[in-house]
């Protein structure tokens, strides 16, 4: 029975790799470690332990004393041993658990979540009365997920082995026992999680995309006559090609007319109408006149009505999360300010193009447009 198993929370690691605490990132309403919190309570696990070696944030407070007054308790739980990683963690949780088995999941997995657990219970049991002491996610490209998988206590032994040895690593502790692999390859997303700046900063952005009527990207430029019309189109071209269907907004910093003077509608905002709109058989518009609401609100509101599945948002300075800079040698000199937002740039400049990344964000030239829209469709989406 799932009643049956506990769950331990990782979230001492050194996070030397963001150069940050990432359980602390903000998420939502809360923390990385907070959100991941709130999903354990719900389960109907019966034991919840937290490896961790800090004070908690007031967020992850209030969602531990809101666990314990439905009367789920949370225990906190510091290592043992320091300097290990998340074998050190375990080891502790593992010392003080009190149940057979246990869920072990990394804090910084934003999209982890346990909605499997109903359809893997008789699996589950079939595993606490058998003789292997993991179930080990796999998640394909022969790639397995040790720190989202189910351990029995009794693997204990041989994590304190190999933490008096040299090989620390949660796939070295699997190298010595025995385990039954799970099939989540469709659910590999599951398993994602946060080690760098850029890899938090996507992470964001499509949190924020999936929260949104319809999603946006943003294609910005910090001078003008940059490209960003060119890059926009080429990617609506491709991204319709891959069954995508793509709507524009575009911010004019300069002002606009799309009435022709002497036309119904020009008439009718002459005489003071708000808003104006016309219909015909080949679509509609509408025009809306000295709306108070900020531009940026604007943009998403105009995105949000659009019948379509991605909407390009086009601006110097008004852009929204997640933001593509197109940066051009001829003005490299100025660039961006929203840094948290920018996740890629597309740019001439041919020492950014090596297919890693630069200011940490991901970089495309002119003639990588088929790269860009897979990469949006997977990254951003």
């Amino acid at each position: 029975m799932i009643s049956e198993l506990g769950i331990i929370v990782l979230a001492g690691g050194l996070s030397t790799r963001m150069g940050t605490d990432k359980t602390r990132l903000p998420w939502g309403s809360t923390t990385l470690l907070g959100e991941m919190l709130r999903k354990a309570v719900l389960t109907e696990c019966g034991e919840i332990l937290v490896s961790i070696n800090r004070e908690l944030e007031e967020s992850e407070a209030h969602i531990i004393e809101e666990a314990r007054s439905f009367g789920r308790h949370i225990q906190l739980v510091p290592d043992t041993i320091a300097m290990k990683g998340p074998l050190s963690g375990l080891q502790s949780a593992l010392s003080v658990g009190t149940r057979e088995a246990y869920i072990v999941v990394s804090a910084d997995m934003p999209w982890f979540s346990f909605h499997w657990l109903p359809s893997w219970e008789v699996h589950i049991d079939a595993f606490l009365q058998g003789e292997l002491l993991a179930m080990v996610p796999y998640v394909g490209l022969q790639e397995y997920e040790p720190l989202a998988a189910i351990y029995k206590r009794s693997v204990l032994d041989t994590i304190q082995e190999s933490l008096e040895g040299e090989d620390v690593s949660m796939h070295g502790v699997l190298d010595k026992i025995p385990y039954m692999e799970m099939d989540m390859i469709e659910e590999a997303e599951l398993y994602s999680n946060v080690n760098t700046r850029l890899s938090y900063k996507l992470a964001k952005a499509k949190s924020a995309n999936r929260e949104r009527s319809v999603p946006i990207v943003t294609i910005s430029a910090s001078q003008s006559k940059s490209g960003k019309t060119a890059v926009a189109t080429s990617l609506i071209n491709r991204l319709s090609q891959r069954g995508i269907v793509v709507g524009m907004v575009k911010s004019d910093g300069h002002g606009f007319s799309m009435d022709q003077e002497g036309t119904d509608t020009w008439k009718a905002s002459q005489a003071g109408a708000k808003a104006v709109a016309i219909a015909g058989p080949n679509g509609y518009a509408m025009v809306v006149h000295g709306e108070s609401m900020q531009r940026q609100q604007q943009l998403i509101r105009l995105a949000n009505e659009m019948p379509v599945d991605l909407v390009l948002l086009e601006s110097r300075s008004h852009g929204v999360a997640p933001i593509i800079e197109v940066v051009r040698a001829n003005h490299n000199d100025i660039r961006l300010q929203q840094l948290e937002d920018i996740v890629a740039v597309v740019t001439d400049i041919d020492d950014t193009l090596d297919g890693n990344t630069i200011c940490e964000q991901f970089s495309f030239s002119d003639e990588d447009m088929d790269r860009l829209a897979d990469w949006i469709l997977k990254e951003l989406l």
